[in-house]
């Protein structure tokens, strides 16, 4: 095991594992992607509420005037007086209850029966979740725990947001595992046809594929540190150590033979 962590700064050593089974592969990249998806979760826990209802103009005066002038209950799902009811406050479109609602267009807030989904400027939804986390109460009691405490808006699209943490993590994960699994096989690829053909000690695409798989761990695991105090950096640092890490690989065995 300590021989085998210093593949993950010696691009020579790399050939002394590179004929390491699948059977260890395989957990060896699942460890790999859960590394790359913590800047990701970080990033949903620490989400800042008050940073999203301050760069998006109107937003929260919005919100507010939506609590204030709405007559609707809460008990995981919502129910209004009235439904397919739609203003316009501060520059955003509100749809309440809306019968048909497939598309969403810039700067709308609208509530749903079981979520509340918000779009910015550029028709990108911010927020989207439900209100189960918040509990049995009404607008009008949330419209009044506003009015006392400005921060009790921030901690309902907080947990509007979290509601559906768990999914969101898992569709990441699904997400940047199809990612990885590209990157591997691409970059195996790129290893096999530079030196499998052409070295008088055939590589195969099997042990390039084996490198690449192993080679991903260190820069997954320096992204991976980085994510849990800066998540914006560190999902930008992945791609970059991976592509200069397998550009130094190239050269140094592009001197050896293998």
């Amino acid at each position: 095991m300590t021989q085998w962590m210093i593949t993950t700064y010696s691009q020579k050593k790399l050939l002394d594992y590179k004929k390491i089974g699948v059977l260890v592969l395989i957990p060896l990249f699942f460890l790999i992607n859960f590394l790359v998806c913590i800047p990701y979760f970080v990033g949903f826990f620490s989400m800042s509420t008050e940073n999203l209802l301050s760069t998006n103009e109107g937003l929260k005066p919005a919100l507010i005037q939506m609590f204030d002038q709405t007559e609707c209950d809460l008990d995981v799902i919502v129910t209004c007086s009235q439904s397919n009811v739609t203003t316009t406050t501060n520059g955003y479109l509100i749809s309440i209850l809306p019968t048909a609602k497939d598309t969403y267009g810039p700067k709308e807030i609208v509530v749903l029966p079981e979520r509340l989904i918000i779009t910015n400027a550029q028709s990108i939804i911010l927020v989207s979740g439900s209100f189960e986390n918040i509990g049995a109460t009404s607008f009008d009691e949330l419209s009044s725990s506003i009015a006392n405490d400005n921060e009790v808006l921030n901690i309902i699209i907080k947990d509007v947001v979290l509601s559906e943490l768990s999914a969101n993590m898992m569709r990441q994960y699904l997400l940047l595992f199809f990612q990885n699994l590209i990157y591997v096989f691409v970059l195996a690829g790129a290893l096999f046809i530079g030196f499998g053909w052409k070295s008088k000690k055939k590589l195969s695409f099997m042990e390039s594929l084996s490198i690449n798989t192993q080679m991903m761990f260190s820069p997954a695991l320096l992204s991976a540190f980085v994510g849990m105090y800066n998540p914006g950096w560190a999902v930008v640092l992945f791609p970059t150590l991976l592509t200069l890490r397998f550009l130094l690989l190239y050269r140094v065995y592009i001197r050896i033979k293998l």
